[in-house]
C-alpha cells in the first residue's frame, strides 16, 4: 500500500471510528474549506465528513457527477494532496504565531 493510500485510510479511520474532538473537527473543516468546490464535494462525500452524510464509494460519486470512477479517484488524490499542503501551512502558522 502506498503512502497516499495509507494516509487516506488513516484519515478515514480517524473521522469515522475515533469520534474526533471538536477542535480536530474544526481543523478538518477549516482545511476542507480551502479546497476548490469540486474537491471539497468529493472529500466530504468520500469520507462522510458532514453530519448528514455517510461515506460514498467512488462509483456512487462517479454516477452522481457523470464521470468515471478513475476520474473521481484522481480528483480525490489531488484534493488530499492539497489538504496535506494546507495542513502544513496551518501548522507553520500556528508555530509562527506562538512566537509573536
Amino acid at each position: 500500500m502506498n503512502n497516499s493510500k495509507r494516509r487516506t485510510l488513516e484519515l478515514r479511520d480517524r473521522l469515522i471510528l475515533d469520534r474526533p474532538s471538536t477542535q480536530w473537527i474544526e481543523e478538518i473543516e477549516e482545511l476542507v474549506k480551502r479546497l476548490k468546490p469540486r474537491g471539497r464535494c468529493i472529500i466530504i462525500s468520500r469520507f462522510g465528513i458532514d453530519e448528514y452524510s455517510r461515506p460514498h464509494t467512488l462509483q456512487n460519486l462517479a454516477d452522481e457527477l457523470g464521470v468515471n470512477r478513475e476520474h473521481i479517484r484522481q480528483l480525490q488524490t489531488r484534493a488530499m494532496e492539497n489538504l496535506r499542503c494546507s495542513a502544513g501551512v496551518l501548522q507553520l502558522d500556528t508555530f509562527l504565531c506562538a512566537f509573536h
